[in-house]
């Protein structure tokens, strides 16, 4: 008998195939295709891997996969396809982990659960589970996944019999998650947590989650001087980089508030069901709330978007800047007020010429510690990223030695 609602339901769903060809992942790519994962003729175009249902078409490339040789090799036994396993933090809590739900249906159906770990540069696709990056592990260990019966396709395979679920959600199409999904995590966090409830860090009612130490790729400008304030007045600052993963897990359910710059750290609460928490996400990129909004299930969540520019070193040939490297600035006297009037933190010790003076350091240090390399894909422009200081209005940015 299926455990939840959703798993009874036309979405999600899964089929049973007889010599599917398993192929391990490239690095190339057509189109941002995936080149790599499960092929049989008749399978059906939804159990391919999919990203967003408005582009139309799976994220595998079907041409490519329709094009190569049967595998020789068989993979005997009654196998679950558990997907493509991308090495990404956030792409792979996104878009690795959604079949996982058939195997809590029936574990003991399947003899392994066969997935398609992404290379490392030009290394080889991992062949064994300690080949995996340790948050794959960790993440696996949470769901309650037997590593010894994890396959690893590292090279081409022909399954016996295999069994191939739907993803339960897709990256980026809120319309896209199966129904009652949510429970499906809430199951997931109880059963690790009733596990271990012996051995977890103290909590903290109020967190702010910081990005300080990722000042290069995706930081905020005087963060630390923020964190400080809020230090002053309780709240745990936390570096998610230096916890474990069940410790980050654990902090965020029992928090009753938290404020999240976004980025990868705030992927994690997809692993949790329904959330007590009161959450404020502190946006990096404009209009980036609507990535976000279907994804944390906080009691109450709100959205800070009010940059005053983003700098970058390099742009995009269509003079567009690249989220994941541009250093923030932020109308700090629009985030004050917002705070404030939210309830969340007084901010009392707050003074705007040491604030703009810690900005002004953190903007140094980003082009002291960012990789300056133009290249065609992305040159390099001092000018643009002259003029997006401009905007900040920090009287220590107006005079620039570049």
């Amino acid at each position: 008998m299926p455990v939840f609602d959703f798993l009874t339901r036309p979405k999600p769903r899964q089929t049973e195939l007889a010599d599917a060809s398993l192929f391990p992942l490239k690095r190339e790519r057509r189109d941002r295709l995936f080149r790599g994962g499960l092929w049989h003729t008749e399978l059906g175009e939804d159990f391919h891997h999919w990203r967003n249902r408005k582009h139309g078409r799976p994220a595998s490339d079907t041409d490519w996969l329709a094009a190569q040789a049967a595998p020789t090799e068989r993979l005997a036994g009654h196998g679950l396809y558990g997907g493509l396993y991308l090495r990404h933090y956030g792409h792979f809590l996104q878009e690795s982990i959604h079949r996982l739900w058939a195997w809590h249906e029936a574990p003991d159906r399947y003899d392994y659960l066969a997935v398609v770990p992404e290379p490392k540069g030009r290394m080889a696709p991992p062949a064994t589970v300690d080949a995996l990056a340790p948050f794959q592990r960790d993440v696996l260990t949470y769901l309650g996944i037997p590593t010894d019966r994890l396959r690893l396709v590292d090279r081409p395979l022909l399954a016996d019999r295999i069994t191939v679920p739907t993803q339960g959600r897709l990256i980026g199409d809120k319309d896209r998650m199966a129904r009652d999904y949510a429970a499906f995590w809430a199951e997931r966090e109880a059963a690790f947590f009733d596990r271990h409830a012996g051995d977890l860090p103290p909590t903290h009612d109020r967190i702010y989650v910081s990005r300080a130490a990722y000042l290069g790729s995706g930081g905020i400008a005087g963060e630390r001087y923020i964190e400080k304030l809020l230090a002053d007045e309780g709240f745990h600052i936390m570096r998610p980089e230096a916890l474990p993963l069940i410790d980050q897990l654990h902090l965020y359910r029992n928090a009753g508030l938290i404020l999240f710059p976004e980025g990868s750290a705030l992927h994690t609460t997809e692993l949790l069901g329904p959330m007590k928490a009161d959450i404020l996400c502190l946006m990096r990129r404009p209009h980036a709330r609507r990535d976000w909004s279907n994804r944390i299930s906080a009691r109450k969540l709100e959205f800070f978007d009010s940059l005053s520019t983003r700098a970058t070193l390099t742009r995009r040939p269509d003079g567009n800047v690249r989220g994941s490297k541009a250093l923030c600035l932020y109308d700090i006297g629009a985030f004050v007020q917002a705070l404030r009037a939210a309830g969340m933190a007084k901010l009392s010790g707050f003074d705007m010429d040491a604030f703009r003076r810690a900005e002004a350091a953190d903007v140094a240090r980003y082009m002291l510690t960012s990789k300056i390399v133009g290249n065609a894909a992305e040159p390099l422009r001092l000018d643009a990223f002259r003029e997006a200081l401009a905007k900040s209005g920090n009287p220590y940015l107006a005079e620039q030695p570049f």
